[in-house]
């Protein structure tokens, strides 16, 4: 079930941040590591495995990165395996995917 009403075109194509998973070009937070574990009970693995199921059309809004306009942040909110998600995530300027926010919808 989509929670969103308008999806937009992220950043980064989903074939994009496939391939940085199975390269293993992520990096993901203590924050984001302990705010899944909270909320879900997951840990690394579920998160990516959680990632990997996004699509597309989930993305519902892609802005320019606080600290570098020059990198864009898309921002997903999906019911995954019947859990309520939102995440964000953005490719830094090494190429590193880098999930900045993986929690239960509020």
């Amino acid at each position: 079930m989509s929670h969103n009403k308008h999806s937009v075109t992220p950043s980064y194509p989903h074939s994009i941040i496939l391939e940085k998973i199975r390269k293993g070009v992520v990096n993901i937070n203590s924050d984001v590591l302990k705010d899944a574990f909270q909320d879900f009970g997951w840990a690394r693995e579920d998160i990516l495995r959680t990632i990997r199921k996004l699509k597309n059309c989930n993305c519902y809004k892609t802005v320019p990165f606080r600290w570098d306009p020059n990198i864009m942040v898309d921002y997903y909110r999906e019911e995954i395996d019947n859990k309520p998600v939102y995440t964000h995530f953005y490719v830094d300027s090494n190429g590193m995917l880098v999930i900045d926010s993986f929690h239960t919808i509020q």
